[in-house]
């Protein structure tokens, strides 16, 4: 993975986050301890039964799933966001 190709997976990390928001009105990791974020962020996983996201579409939580996916190496790519049918 080259530093462009990480930079791409961060800003896909970025947009799972801020869609993520837009349907919960809240981060999906979220403390105002910056370490405890640090820590949720890295070790913590991906709770898609919050409110706002319990009556969305499968296919809606997957995408999610796959932007908030930790490892940038299995993340969604940009192609695969764009194609996604929520697009």
């Amino acid at each position: 993975m080259t530093k462009s190709d990480y930079a791409l997976q961060a800003d896909i990390w970025s947009l799972g986050v801020i869609l993520f928001a837009l349907y919960c009105g809240a981060l999906p990791f979220a403390s105002y301890d910056k370490k405890e974020m640090d820590r949720m962020v890295l070790e913590d996983p991906l709770d898609l039964n919050r409110p706002g996201l319990k009556d969305a579409e499968v296919s809606t939580k997957n995408l999610l799933f796959r932007m908030l996916e930790k490892d940038p190496k299995s993340r969604a790519t940009i192609d695969q966001v764009c194609a996604h049918k929520y697009f």
